[in-house]
C-alpha cells in the first residue's frame, strides 16, 4: 500500500506505508528511507491500496459462490 502525507505547510511525502496509528505515519521513500511523520491538524493522508477491488469483492462475494467456482474450475481438469 502506498501512502502520501501532505503537512498543512511543507512538501509532501511519498512512499510504501510501513504503519499507522493515530499519532504517526511511517513510511519508506523511493531511496528506501524509512519516515516517519507526527500527525497534525490539517495533514493529509491518502492511501493507495493496489488490491481494494480485491477486498470489496471479497465483501460481495458469498460462500456459494466461492463453491460454484471451486466446482466449475474442477471440472476444466
Amino acid at each position: 500500500m502506498t501512502v502520501t502525507v501532505t503537512p498543512a505547510a511543507g512538501a509532501a511525502l511519498s512512499g510504501v506505508l510501513v504503519q499507522e496509528d493515530d499519532f504517526f505515519v511511517t513510511l519508506r521513500d523511493a531511496a528506501n528511507n524509512v519516515r516517519v511523520v507526527r500527525r497534525t491538524p490539517g495533514m493529509k493522508v491518502v492511501r493507495t491500496d493496489p488490491l481494494q477491488a480485491h477486498h470489496e469483492l471479497l465483501d460481495r462475494i458469498s460462500d456459494k459462490n466461492i463453491h460454484d467456482l471451486l466446482a466449475y474450475l474442477e471440472t476444466l481438469k
